[in-house]
């Protein structure tokens, strides 16, 4: 009885060392930092899961589809440096662009030349950066009409794809220092992409288009071929990367960072590829000269397609 009592005492004695306050700190400690751990992640989490999408505004050069599958890398590599979630978003046309960049809808975009011009002019937006290289305005015919297209044109159309670009506008004013004026001269006649100019070309309804050298390098290779180039007109300023003017300084700086950071960086090959955009600069005097003069041409064209 003695030795089932002692035993008994031996049980409670390892109960109640088990039931001090120091050894059970000791045992629950780990549990306890795992929980406050996960109690201090639970407000970013939260925030994360709860911050609206920011907006990345792409002037519609191509077809929506094919822009928002290109602009993929690009929108995943800003949601990782802004730490929020990013869409990439297009509108109808250039008007209807231009209006929603002017209405602040977009935090970032990337636009036209002239439309950023014309955005800094009215609404006094950030010009975070140009995209180089520049765009070359080149007119373009079959190549066995080349010498003779400038002679072709009057009483004929000229082919382009979209009056409000930069390159349409360049490619005019070239053409009435020529003596050419449209409306006056030739006519006019919008096709909706690359491939429809060429076409144009093709059928002998227009002995002559303007277009972007990034236009013409997607052309297929049989097509390229078949055309020559009459003149490039002028090397343009790229395209510009933008946020309205409401946005903060620091908010500015950080887009301005991300997307030049993207451009630097190796995992951003195939967008690079695909758009022909290498590298972020400063806007200069320069780009501003070059585009002066085609602010209110601009501003007239918008208005006219709307």
């Amino acid at each position: 009885m003695g030795q089932r009592l002692a035993t008994s005492r031996g049980r409670l004695s390892v109960a109640a060392r088990s039931r001090r306050p120091g050894n059970w700190m000791r045992a629950v400690a780990p549990f306890r930092r795992r929980l406050l751990v996960a109690a201090a992640s639970w407000p970013a989490l939260s925030r994360a899961q709860d911050s609206p999408a920011l907006t990345l505004g792409v002037v519609p050069n191509v077809s929506p589809r094919l822009l928002v599958a290109t602009y993929q890398p690009l929108r995943q590599w800003l949601e990782a440096r802004l730490a929020q979630p990013v869409q990439v978003l297009t509108a109808p046309d250039f008007a209807s662009f231009h209006q929603r960049c002017a209405q602040g809808q977009y935090p970032g975009y990337i636009t036209t030349p002239n439309l950023g011009a014309l955005a800094q002019a009215d609404a006094d937006a950030r010009v975070l950066g140009v995209f180089e290289p520049g765009i070359a305005a080149l007119a373009v015919a079959p190549r066995g009409r080349v010498d003779q297209a400038l002679t072709d044109l009057r009483g004929r159309k000229l082919a382009l794809a979209n009056p409000a670009s930069l390159v349409a506008l360049r490619g005019l004013a070239w053409l009435q220092g020529l003596g050419l004026q449209a409306g006056r001269d030739f006519g006019v006649v919008r096709a909706p992409n690359e491939d429809s100019l060429a076409r144009w070309l093709d059928a002998g309804d227009a002995p002559l288009a303007l277009m972007s050298g990034g236009e013409f390098s997607q052309l297929s290779e049989p097509r390229r071929q078949w055309l020559g180039v009459v003149q490039q007109v002028a090397m343009l300023p790229g395209f510009f990367a933008m946020c309205p003017a409401q946005q903060s300084a620091d908010e500015a700086a950080r887009w301005q960072q991300a997307l030049a950071g993207f451009l630097a960086d190796p995992v951003s090959q195939g967008f690079r590829q695909a758009t022909g955009l290498r590298s972020l600069r400063p806007l200069s005097r320069a780009d501003q000269t070059e585009l002066a003069p085609f602010i209110d041409a601009t501003r007239h064209a918008l208005a006219t397609a709307s």
